[in-house]
């Protein structure tokens, strides 16, 4: 990668989807009966795999993703969230100790935390990148008002001579502004700005009332835990895209199948439900 950094960036969706699959094989109350031996360390292993990609993305899906999960189980009461708490704050302390020890891809991910004693080549990788998007974004917001009712369109790098030598000039002409909500209004203008969000916000309204079904249900059945794995990949992706980073077409790349999906899990579940109508919500 840029800077001497090598990265393996195949390794965050690696991370993504070995989190999610591990989800719905285990539910969280696995973690304190002897399941755990197997759970923690497959846990261990995919947010590993996602640190090597030198992406800062991973961290956060990792962090955000298992958050989720354990208030969607209701497995976070007070003494395991301050539990949690202290175990992250264990494994902070162990990644500023041994900083230097890490490969570089790692340190460059683990550059979002403050003051972090990175490498100089990880550190110079890690914030020319932020100082990159950072631009980027500020010039998306100055450019904002020209496409404000019909949006500049989708289109990909041209091929443009000037830009062929920075991929800087060739996002911006590729229409990439590393921000989901600047992306939608900028490529689509207001109208689709809207509905975009819109769209989002619906699914998300989804996501709950599925993982509300899970809870009644339980989570020791394997259907509920697909279901309830694929609401919270939903909700922390449409977090990221609207408020950290993503691109326009990601709304239906990446959340088109998945919404269908989690209209058929609610549906599915309603029905298990409906058949079970003594069922009681798990506690």
């Amino acid at each position: 990668g840029a800077g001497g950094v090598e990265r393996y960036q195949s390794l965050q969706m690696l991370c993504q989807a070995g989190l999610v699959l591990a989800g719905t094989k285990f539910s969280f109350k696995d973690l304190h009966q002897r399941r755990a031996i197997v759970y923690g360390p497959i846990i261990a292993v995919f947010v590993g795999l996602g640190l090597l990609s030198g992406h800062r993305f991973a961290a956060y899906f990792a962090v955000t993703y298992l958050f989720a999960q354990g208030v969607a189980q209701r497995f976070l009461n007070v003494p395991r969230f301050v539990a949690a708490v202290g175990l992250a704050i264990l494994v902070m302390i162990s990644a500023y100790t041994f900083a230097q020890q890490l490969p570089l891809s790692v340190q460059r991910a683990l550059c979002v935390l403050p003051e972090f004693p990175a490498d100089p080549v990880a550190a110079y990788d890690a914030q020319v990148t932020m100082d990159g998007r950072r631009y980027v974004r500020e010039f998306a917001w100055s450019v904002a008002p020209q496409y404000r009712w019909i949006g500049r369109g989708f289109s990909s790098y041209s091929g443009d001579i000037d830009a062929q030598n920075d991929p800087l000039l060739m996002h911006l002409a590729a229409g990439i502004w590393y921000n989901g909500t600047i992306s939608l209004l900028i490529n689509t203008g207001l109208p689709g700005l809207f509905l975009g969000l819109t769209f989002l916000i619906l699914g998300s309204r989804l996501c709950i009332q599925v993982i509300g079904l899970c809870r009644k249900i339980g989570f020791d059945d394997a259907f509920s835990r697909v279901a309830c794995s694929m609401a919270c990949w939903w909700l922390v992706l449409a977090f990221a895209l609207v408020f950290l980073e993503g691109s326009a077409e990601q709304i239906l790349s990446n959340f088109g199948i998945l919404s269908a999906f989690l209209i058929a899990c609610q549906i599915a579940l309603q029905r298990r439900l409906g058949q079970l109508p003594s069922l009681a919500p798990v506690r």
